[in-house]
This record gives structure tokens, C-alpha cells and sequence, in this order.
């Protein structure tokens, strides 16, 4: 035996890094719309939609019969089942919004320890491989690990130098250079909400263009991190 090498199809790893971000960001925006609409009672048969429906026709009956005792009667049992139900749902929806912004760092520490994990296995694979004598497949491996999960997490593109490195790119902006890792933080999206969403490191811009809803068509419907987001 002279050598073993390591043997992928290119053209198939993106291909699968790409539908794998797909599914993430479908999965993970799928998971919490049902649990938003669980709070509302979309998905049961008393929804939140029953208590403003029900509100508004105890309105339009105290309009006919305003000195009626049953009638306001009626309205006021009403409107506090209605306010009840909206406090409930708030106080859901804020507790829900706490868990979202712990998933959201997690994410974005997680992206961080990839990248490093993906630059030092950068460093390993030249030292191995600069002589041109030796392949480095077991760094190569985990390289190719840590590049699939990233590729569930935030969308991705990447390219291999002729020394074994890999640059990779997340949103459109390098994310791993042959000198240096560009970090991911959080921010609040304004003193007035609480709702974390990543920015760059380095100049504080938004990872996300939330603008521009990702679409199938558009091509930007990648990783569970967009997905949480939008």
C-alpha cells in the first residue's frame, strides 16, 4: 500500500450541505410557528380567534340593548374572558420569546466553535500535506463533518486551495479566511424588544437580511439559524 487517499464527490457534498440547510431552515421556522399558533389555539377547538369573535358580538348586542342589565352583564363576563386569554397568550408568547433567544446563542456559539474547529483544521491539513507526500485524511474527515453541520446551522459556500484550505463563506460575507475567523455575536433588535438576532463581530452589521424574506426562489431558505429568525 502506498497511500490512502480520500475520496468525495464534490458536486454532491454541496448539493447535500445545500437541501440539508434547506431542511433545517424549513424545520426549525415549522417548529415555531406551531408552537405560536398552539398559544393562539389555532390548532384546538377554543382558539383566541373564538374570544374575539365572541367579544365582538357582545359588543353589537350591548349596542342594541345598552340599558339591558343581562346584556352588559354579558359584555363584561365577556371582555374579561377576552383580556384573561390575551394576558395568558402574552405571557406565553414572552416565556417562549426567552427559550428562542437562549436557541439563537446556542446557534450562534455553535457556528462560532465550528468555524475555529474548521481554521485549526486548515493549519493541520497544510502541515500534512505541504510536503506533498502524506494525505490528510483524518483531518479531512472532520473537516468535512464540522462543514455538514455548519451547513445545517447558516448557509454556506466554501472553496478549496491548492494547499488543502477551505474558505468559507456564511451569507454572502467570509466567515473562514487562511488568516483568521470572523465571529458571530447577538444583539437585541431594539431597547424597546428583547428578541436577539445575530450580527457580525467585527462591524455590528445584521447577519441577516431581514428584508427580504428568504423564498425557495430566491435561494436564501438555508439553516435552522434563518429559520428561528424569521
Amino acid at each position: 500500500i502506498l497511500d490512502v487517499r480520500l475520496v468525495r464527490d464534490t458536486f454532491v457534498d454541496k448539493a447535500y450541505r445545500t437541501e440539508f440547510g434547506r431542511e433545517e431552515f424549513y424545520q426549525k421556522k415549522s417548529e415555531v410557528i406551531s408552537e405560536v399558533q398552539t398559544y393562539f389555539g389555532e390548532l384546538e377547538d377554543s382558539s383566541f380567534r373564538t374570544n374575539m369573535q365572541n367579544l365582538w358580538s357582545a359588543a353589537q348586542e350591548l349596542q342594541k340593548e345598552s340599558n339591558s342589565i343581562v346584556t352588559r352583564s354579558s359584555y363584561i363576563a365577556t371582555a374579561v374572558a377576552f383580556i384573561d386569554q390575551a394576558n395568558k397568550i402574552y405571557s406565553q408568547l414572552t416565556t417562549y420569546q426567552k427559550n428562542l433567544n437562549s436557541e439563537i446563542t446556542d446557534q450562534v456559539n455553535r457556528i462560532n466553535e465550528l468555524s475555529n474547529t474548521i481554521f485549526e483544521l486548515n493549519e493541520e491539513i497544510v502541515k500534512v500535506e505541504a510536503a506533498g507526500v502524506e494525505s490528510a485524511n483524518d483531518y479531512r474527515d472532520q473537516r468535512d463533518a464540522a462543514l455538514d453541520e455548519l451547513s445545517g446551522l447558516i448557509s454556506i459556500s466554501y472553496h478549496e486551495n491548492s494547499n488543502g484550505q477551505v474558505d468559507v463563506y456564511a451569507e454572502h460575507r467570509s466567515l473562514v479566511s487562511m488568516d483568521r475567523v470572523y465571529e458571530i455575536e447577538t444583539k437585541r433588535v431594539s431597547d424597546s424588544c428583547d428578541y436577539l438576532v445575530p450580527i457580525w463581530a467585527d462591524d455590528k452589521e445584521n447577519v441577516f437580511n431581514l428584508f427580504n424574506a428568504p423564498t425557495a426562489e430566491n435561494k436564501r431558505d438555508v439553516g435552522s439559524l434563518k429559520g428561528i429568525i424569521m
